[in-house]
């Protein structure tokens, strides 16, 4: 197998948790976000998973892009698990 090969589907993926790709920017709508993402505010949030939570939650797991990873994951752990 050559290293193309190997790394092909790195290329193919690579928008997946870090942007939005402008190709498929048409097929996301309110609608799929509401039904597919954890997303809004820090209240927003916390209400979705407390949500999700009476329905069986009991964890979650998110990638972030790894510039902001940091920052990120200092936000949620501030605003939004804090407050669960």
């Amino acid at each position: 197998m050559s290293r193309d090969e190997a790394t092909r589907h790195m290329k193919l993926h690579e928008s997946h948790y870090s942007y939005l790709d402008r190709g498929e920017a048409r097929f996301i709508t309110p609608e799929i976000i509401r039904n597919f993402c954890i997303a809004g505010r820090p209240d927003d949030i916390v209400n979705q998973l407390h949500g999700l939570e009476e329905e069986g939650l009991t964890g979650i797991v998110f990638s972030l892009p790894a510039e902001s990873a940091f920052r990120l994951t200092e936000d949620f752990a501030r605003n939004v698990i804090a407050n669960m």
